[in-house]
Formats: C-alpha cells, structure tokens, sequence
C-alpha cells in the first residue's frame, strides 16, 4: 500500500483507496486495525483499485503532519476515502 503515490493513482486514471493512518503513533487506538482491514481487500480488489496507505506524521516526528495531510486539512486519523479515476 506504500508503493503508489496519490498523484501517480490519479495520473493512471484508477480509482484509490486512501488510508490516513499511523498505526504506531495512533491517537484513537484503531489505526492498526482500520489498516488490517483495508489489507484484506487486496486480493479481491488490487487489481482494479490501488491502494495506497499515507501515513499522519513526518518521518521522526509524531508532532508535525505530513505535507499530504496539511494539504488535505485531515486534523485526526484514521481517515479512509474513497477515490474515483478521475480524482
């Protein structure tokens, strides 16, 4: 879920199944979870859906958002949405 980047899944024109999670710096306690669940839609759907996992924070800093999450203006986590090919 971490090899496709947001732009790169719009750029192919496929639909995307965004995760905002951080499963070891999660606030809530269900980011871990909410990740195993999306994961078991891989082998039904990976072929026709990419799935791409985005982590909340900074590398190293689990008090700085990622750039990807300030631009989305996402404040808690965990955060699924669903795109279509057209972004």
């Amino acid at each position: 879920m971490h090899q496709t980047r947001i732009a790169d899944a719009i750029a192919q024109g496929k639909p995307q199944v965004i995760v905002f999670a951080t499963p070891k710096f999660c606030t809530s306690r269900v980011c871990g979870p909410v990740v195993d669940v999306v994961r078991t839609l891989l082998p039904a759907y990976g072929k026709q859906v990419v799935f791409i996992h985005q982590e909340i924070w900074q590398a190293g800093s689990p008090q700085k958002f990622s750039p990807t999450v300030e631009e989305w203006n996402l404040r808690s986590e965990p955060w699924i949405f669903v795109v279509d090919g057209q972004g």
